[in-house]
């Protein structure tokens, strides 16, 4: 139903749509009134060229700015309006000014009011848009100063559809705490939008073009924390390094893909990780898998005594989405997760949080109305249902223990030292899942979502895998005497000195 629903706003929120639906909304005024008034015409006419306008603007903009710094407080000089503050956006402009010529039939002043309302939200935007088109090459130019004057070293390079930004997102406090310049470049623009604040300059690049000016601003490195079909683009440019970062640690599929093959450097969490690579049969060349730990993980969470004895214990349930296939489907969004929550119900000394994976239900209609049924049971028992805006990190230091799908989410929980639960839905017995996902072996097997209650009284009686997941998380995140951060970093900075020896796996960095 979700997905539907998705596909179904996105027909109603398309500018030709709006466009009909403007030309619709004199049929209510002929069949009350018996006719259609000229003031109603021309309100039609002049809605229609609104939305229009607004339907162009964007591209209008990148076609004159396709290199473009993006700031939250814009270009004092040019009158940049950035959307985190401005309101409403284009589109719903669009959208409230389909109802314009129906009112215009009921009122004439009353519809030229509402018409020239309309207008003035968007004037500031058009005034700019109109500037902009007279002073093209000044201010591209403007922008590629902005760019040089950077001195940027390393470019973090971003690409995706809607809901793509917590993938940056958890790699800004690392990135931020890098001693040589980063710029991050992003290819769709909403994606900025979805950003938590940063010092790092960011850069909208629309085109094969754009991307080059970045290898001749200096970039020697680039890195990718995930691996949409935009990356090739940049790719391309060989006089880069090019060190695919990703944005978890996990044993899914997805982790194990050929087009790893075209990045210089796999910068992964531990041996774990590389094992993984390489039983999937892909031909790594020598040096080309590095151990860097999970600088996130050093910076984020916090190490609390899984011994430590408490009243009340507060259940962080973070399962992760479907997928593209039913082969990478790992979730236990469904009746195996509505049946996990009921069997919470009542227990007054647990308190639950449902931090879902952003994408869920995207893909799938069953997934989509099983996480609407989920949703149901935590506003029904006052589960916290926590949403993007809530910090995955933050959820995992409040929490005293993990119930997860096989997902990065777990692996980065290691580094707490507190207990994990992982969902084994496919019910594969024990020696196939630790087969198949090496990281179960430092959790706890729900097989059922009705035992999940009787699980945790038996681990909040003892904890009997406290050894067992300090010994993955080292094998999993890695063991770096500086630290994985500080590994990080000198294994990016050894590619700006461009070395010839590459950097070793282990926890000492190639001369």
């Amino acid at each position: 139903m979700q997905v539907l629903n998705g596909k179904f706003k996105n027909f109603l929120g398309s500018y030709k749509t709006l466009m009909f639906i403007s030309l619709l909304s004199l049929l209510p005024a002929m069949l009350w009134q018996g006719e259609i008034s000229a003031g109603a015409y021309f309100a039609a006419l002049a809605v229609l060229a609104f939305q229009y306008v607004l339907s162009v603007h964007g591209r209008i903009h990148t076609l004159c700015l396709p290199l473009e710094r993006l700031t939250d407080g814009g270009d004092h000089l040019y009158g940049t309006f950035n959307k985190r503050w401005y309101r409403p956006t284009a589109r719903k402009l669009a959208r409230t000014s389909a109802l314009c010529p129906l009112i215009t039939a009921i009122s004439g002043s009353l519809g030229i009011i509402y018409l020239v309302v309309l207008v003035a939200f968007y004037l500031p935007r058009g005034l700019y848009l109109f500037n902009l088109m007279r002073n093209t090459e000044k201010i591209r130019e403007r922008q590629w100063q902005y760019l040089l004057d950077e001195k940027p070293q390393v470019a973090v390079h971003m690409a995706g559809t809607q809901n793509v930004a917590y993938q940056i997102n958890q790699w800004l406090p690392v990135l931020e705490k890098m001693p040589f310049q980063i710029v991050i470049v992003l290819r769709e623009k909403h994606i900025h939008r979805s950003m938590l604040p940063t010092s790092l300059p960011v850069f909208f690049a629309k085109t094969l073009r754009e991307l080059e000016h970045f290898e001749t601003a200096g970039i020697k490195t680039v890195l990718y924390p995930a691996n949409p079909q935009k990356n090739a683009q940049f790719l391309r440019l060989h006089t880069m390094s090019h060190f695919f970062i990703n944005h978890g640690e996990s044993d899914k599929a997805v982790n194990q893909s050929k087009m790893l093959l075209a990045y210089d450097k796999l910068l992964v969490g531990g041996p774990m990780a590389e094992r993984r690579l390489r039983g999937s049969g892909l031909r790594l060349h020598d040096g080309q898998v590095v151990h860097v730990g999970r600088p996130q993980t050093e910076l984020r969470l916090d190490k609390i005594s899984p011994h430590a004895t408490q009243t009340n214990i507060t259940v962080l349930y973070a399962p992760t989405w479907e997928g593209f296939t039913e082969d990478s489907n790992y979730s236990s969004v469904s009746d195996f997760g509505i049946a996990l929550l009921e069997s919470l119900v009542g227990s007054s000394n647990i308190r639950v949080i449902f931090k879902p994976h952003p994408w869920t239900g995207s893909v799938n209609g069953a997934t989509a109305r099983a996480y609407q049924q989920m949703q149901a049971i935590c506003a029904k028992h006052d589960f916290q249902h926590a949403g993007s805006d809530h910090d995955l990190y933050d959820l995992m230091n409040q929490s005293d223990i993990l119930i997860s799908d096989v997902s990065s989410v777990m692996n980065e929980y290691l580094y707490t030292e507190k207990p994990i639960i992982m969902t084994n839905t496919r019910h594969l017995d024990e020696k196939m899942l630790h087969e198949q996902f090496p990281s179960s072996c430092a959790a706890y097997i729900l097989s059922t979502g009705e035992a999940g209650l009787s699980l945790l009284q038996r681990i909040d009686s003892h904890d009997s895998m406290v050894d067992r997941r300090r010994q993955v998380c080292n094998d999993s995140l890695g063991d770096f005497p500086g630290g994985s951060l500080e590994r990080f970093s000198e294994v990016i900075m050894q590619s700006l000195s461009r070395t010839t020896q590459p950097p070793s796996t282990n926890g000492e960095v190639g001369a």
